[in-house]
């Protein structure tokens, strides 16, 4: 159980020390005229 404890207190401060960069995140969307039906809608 001490070295689980030890391991989170060194990994703690080693994330404090080297924070992780964000990633870049690529986010695609289009715009429609208008919204597409609704699929089974024609019942």
């Amino acid at each position: 159980m001490e070295g689980r404890e030890r391991a989170r207190i060194e990994r703690e401060a080693y994330l404090k020390a080297n924070p992780p960069q964000p990633k870049d995140i690529v986010l695609n969307f289009w715009r429609t005229e208008k919204p597409a039906p609704v699929k089974g809608a024609n019942k």
